[in-house]
């Protein structure tokens, strides 16, 4: 918009270039005209130039003042859209004289702040602003040097915490150092908390994978919850844990970490077992069968707290205890601790269940674990016992194999017996050891032998000397080494001659 003055000479300028203009022009015709006649134009002269001068005065003053009324409304229009702008926009708006004194605010800048405007005024911006246990003013300073400062806290209403802004300043006329500023501030709190529980989310996910990772290389109860209590503390993002496990021999419930508790927590946490070992079915093991998990949320004020203000002396500032119960006593038991009140959201409640499940599969792998190396141990031992059996036997025996009829194994009396090592049997067949005229017989006899327990008569065999004898044979078939084989007790028949 122009200025008054730009169109009070707009008007005198025409004004002067119409009055010239006639003067010069009405000159020329009465100096043509005769005198007589030019006399009496004089005065009509001075009334026409009235009329004109005011006529062209007229239209210009109206054309001029059309134009300033229509700008001056369109000035007021903008200025009412841009106050209605600037108490509309969720951006704290803030205009500050030179010496920094606040001369107006915005709605948003008014919650932001969360001061009265009246309180506002006249007082400086760091007054109201903190940043990170930092000097404001430090922050202040570069807000009006570089134009802009991230991560600057106000205060916001009582009671409430403190919110996290972004700010932007500018001059309001450049040219004028002294014209004041003009500072924007954005609340980003809601994208911060957002952030921090993105980054929280990820702590947990990685921590929870870690546990079922390790729970599969873990080989005792102890070892696995004591690596989950060490992740807890390293990548899990939480500041302290401990944890019990019941030993499967003695059945007894041990302390098997404490990482990062103080000396007076630690007593408590002693305590609290003992007293669980005196009475497997206590409070605390009857609510851990009753709820997966146990939070407290608010250590401070929370009166079911057991920890009391040694927990909260320590920084602790929420904690939740989770358990694999088995007939009311916890077999395993897992405490963690938050530095900060209300850590354990419904997103931590999910990971922890998870970690609980995790917990609980580990368990019963190991208990089945060691169930299965009980049995192949149990296995072992009978086997060596009956190997112990077939080989220190008086009667002599051996193993062939049905399909092929060489010898798996024969025992020491056998050796004795027929007068050959052990390496000469392991190349021989059941056929060797007997005359040619019984193999066909032998054959025959095989095609048609039952399974089982078989008493398969008499028969002539033959030792490494050349002596043949007759022997009565007892077998029973069974699988040897994978093989389909048959077990065989040959016991000689003395022969009466006469």
């Amino acid at each position: 918009m122009k200025a008054p003055r730009t169109y009070a000479l707009n008007v005198a300028g025409i004004y002067a270039l119409v009055a010239a203009g006639w003067i010069l022009v009405s000159g020329l015709v009465v100096a043509a005209l005769p005198p007589a006649v030019a006399r009496q134009l004089e005065i009509g002269e001075g009334l026409a130039f009235v009329g004109v001068s005011s006529v062209a005065l007229y239209f210009v003053v109206a054309r001029w003042t059309a134009r300033f009324v229509a700008e001056q409304r369109n000035t007021a229009g903008a200025q009412r859209a841009l106050g209605q702008v600037v108490d509309t926009v969720p951006v704290g708006v803030l205009l500050m004289g030179e010496r920094g004194e606040i001369t107006f605010l915005n709605p948003a800048a008014v919650d932001l702040l969360g001061t009265p405007a009246e309180e506002c005024i006249g007082r400086r911006l760091e007054e109201l602003c903190t940043s990170g246990g930092q000097s404001a003013v430090i922050d202040f300073g570069e807000l009006l040097r570089t134009g802009a400062v991230d991560g600057v806290q106000v205060s916001g209403k009582p009671g409430d915490a403190p919110r996290a802004v972004i700010a932007r300043a500018a001059q309001v006329d450049p040219v004028h150092p002294g014209s004041g500023w003009v500072i924007a501030l954005a609340d980003t709190t809601e994208a911060h908390r957002a952030g921090e529980r993105s980054r929280k989310m990820m702590r947990g996910y990685r921590f929870v994978s870690d546990v079922a990772v390790l729970i599969n290389r873990a080989h005792t109860p102890e070892q696995m919850v004591q690596a989950v209590c060490d992740l807890a503390v390293a990548r899990g993002g939480y500041r302290g844990a401990w944890a019990t496990a019941v030993d499967p021999q003695s059945g007894e419930t041990r302390i098997v970490a404490m990482i990062g508790l103080g000396d007076r927590v630690k007593d408590i946490v002693r305590t609290m077992v003992k007293r669980w070992k005196e009475s497997p079915n206590a409070a605390m093991a009857a609510q851990l069968e009753q709820q997966d998990l146990i939070i407290h949320n608010d250590l401070a004020h929370d009166p079911a707290n057991p920890y009391g203000a040694d927990a909260v002396s320590e920084g602790f500032g929420s904690s939740v205890a989770l358990s694999v119960v088995n007939a009311g006593t916890p077999m395993t038991t897992v405490t963690l601790y938050a530095n900060d009140p209300g850590f354990f959201d419904a997103d931590q409640v999910l990971l922890l269940r998870s970690l609980r499940n995790d917990i609980a599969y580990g368990l019963e792998k190991l208990t089945l674990d060691a169930k299965r190396l009980s049995a192949e141990e149990a296995l072992e031992r009978s086997e060596r016992n009956y190997r112990q059996l077939f080989e220190a036997n008086p009667q002599p025996m051996w193993v062939y194999d049905r399909e092929n009829l060489r010898f798996l194994a024969v025992n020491d009396a056998a050796l004795r017996k027929y007068g050959y090592s052990a390496e000469q049997f392991a190349d021989m067949s059941i056929r060797d050891i007997r005359p040619e005229e019984e193999v066909e017989r032998l054959l025959a006899s095989l095609a048609h032998k039952p399974d089982g327990l078989d008493d398969a008569g008499f028969w002539t065999h033959r030792d490494a000397s050349g002596r043949e004898f007759t022997v009565q044979i007892h077998s029973h078939t069974l699988e040897w080494a994978g093989r389909p084989a048959e077990l065989v007790l040959p016991s000689e028949i003395a022969r009466f001659d006469g």
